[in-house]
């Protein structure tokens, strides 16, 4: 049993290759954060790429085995829906603070979980909570 999720995306990197290695350094500290990416599988079964930014993003705010919907450079909004575990949620909020320093201001994200949302915002070089 899980979480319903719908996330709505709007990112623009100033340091885009900083932004990669951040999201790869926090894949490769799942196994101590406890928390399963399935990675491996990703790039076996649907061919995932981590030098790719639309693959990075897509492993954390899109769900296993889909992908964004588009990518993340040929619109200013993504959307992506999908079945997570409930804690899934605060790892998407906390990878996108972890990112933050590396996107321009006015990034943001929304996170439509099974009731209310959160939408954070880069002021700054930092995530800010909204709502």
């Amino acid at each position: 049993m899980g979480a319903c999720y719908d996330v709505n995306l709007k990112v623009r990197f100033n340091d885009e290759q900083g932004a990669k290695k951040a999201l790869r350094d926090k894949i490769s500290r799942g196994k101590e954060e406890h928390i399963g990416y399935d990675v491996e599988g990703l790039v076996a079964k649907y061919g995932y790429d981590l030098d790719n930014m639309s693959d990075l993003l897509s492993v954390f705010f899109s769900g296993w085995g889909t992908r964004l919907k588009r990518d993340y450079r040929d619109t200013d909004i993504r959307a992506a829906d999908f079945n997570a575990c409930y804690g899934w949620e605060d790892v998407m909020i906390e990878t996108f603070s972890i990112i933050a320093p590396f996107m321009e201001d006015g990034s943001w994200i929304k996170i439509y979980p099974d009731s209310d949302y959160d939408h954070l915002v880069v002021k700054s070089g930092k995530a800010v909570m909204i709502h």
